[in-house]
């Protein structure tokens, strides 16, 4: 009778994608999510648009060039192996495309999460949502063999991530030099995919009754090359279980102390759903009049307007890329 449910990264898309299901509805009575949330444009079972075409077609296509011309079925694709799955998949660069994140299938997911949220439909519980200061240190390995290094590199994922507001781009995220370009990238990166998703899911609990808790973690686990990751992606568990030396991490007083913080704070959502309680930091709700959020880490305590340009900017791309695709879905 008092359920919370949490997760990070891919969990806590996860548990946005629950709040979002009218089959989830009930089984749990709080949400928390931890960097991550199914708010970006997302790919439709059986629906085209301008920046994807649907899942299913996609689907089709890619067990056709399993197949070759062999057994098509889908006992025969089981038995294929993991070699030839990956062969077929890095050919085409439409498979490589395909965003593997989850789709809207109209039964479990039936409308995008933006929508269900936009519209007030999600599961009416309290919900504690946030991101990390440096999510993107630790991606950028991955995306330099794609793009390339340095502002070349930057300048390239800004255009194919951010198409509709390219020209804009570099007013928020300036790249006059490499080093400066790798900071960029990775912020950018981080906003996208973190801290934009976690803002959009608090500000569309203003939709229902249920309040909204925003954080922003700052600060950086005391790592191998601390200073270059930050605090980065998944950087924040440890502190939420107590297990500070993660990562290989060298702790002091500090750490434990935020741990200790942290695990309260988490531990009195689940109880209440509320973080505020004896002991602990104020932390108004969350509302798009106020921007309140909370830090945790570096200058722990309630704050306002989190990367507010930057947030309009990931906002004003994303209108414009549905915008688009309700276009094309009215015209078919």
């Amino acid at each position: 009778e008092n359920v919370t449910i949490f997760g990070e990264s891919a969990g806590s898309l996860s548990m946005s994608l629950l709040q979002a299901s009218p089959l989830a509805a009930g089984l749990f009575h709080r949400v928390i999510g931890q960097s991550g949330g199914a708010f970006q444009p997302m790919w439709f079972r059986d629906q085209e648009t301008t920046y994807s075409g649907s899942a299913e077609a996609l689907g089709v296509e890619f067990g056709q060039a399993l197949a070759g011309a062999g057994d098509a079925s889908l006992a025969a694709q089981r038995a294929v192996s993991q070699t030839q799955v990956l062969e077929v998949f890095t050919a085409n660069p439409s498979f490589a495309n395909y965003d593997s994140l989850a789709i809207v299938d109209g039964d479990v997911i039936p409308d995008e999460v933006a929508v269900i949220f936009a519209e007030g439909r999600q599961a009416d519980v309290p919900v504690l949502v946030g991101s990390n200061a440096n999510e993107g240190t630790t991606f950028l390995p991955f995306f330099t063999p794609l793009f390339g290094e340095g502002i070349a590199g930057f300048r390239a994922y800004a255009a194919a991530t951010l198409p509709e507001v390219k020209d804009q781009i570099e007013q928020y995220y300036s790249s006059d030099s490499d080093a400066q370009a790798e900071t960029a990238w990775a912020d950018m990166f981080g906003d996208v995919v973190f801290a934009y998703p976690m803002r959009t899911w608090a500000r569309s609990m203003e939709n229902v009754r249920s309040e909204a808790y925003l954080y922003w973690f700052t600060w950086a686990p005391p790592v191998e090359n601390s200073e270059q990751y930050g605090a980065f992606h998944a950087g924040e568990i440890g502190y939420i279980f107590g297990g500070v030396e993660r990562c290989g991490a060298k702790p002091v007083t500090a750490d434990v102390e935020l741990a200790d913080l942290m695990a309260s704070i988490w531990a009195q959502f689940a109880r209440t759903g509320n973080p505020n309680g004896p002991g602990l930091p104020q932390w108004p709700e969350y509302s798009a009049d106020t921007e309140a959020y909370m830090e945790l880490g570096v200058e722990t305590g309630s704050k306002a307007e989190l990367r507010i340009g930057k947030m309009d900017l990931v906002q004003a791309a994303w209108q414009q890329r549905r915008s688009a695709a309700v276009s094309v879905d009215g015209g078919q």
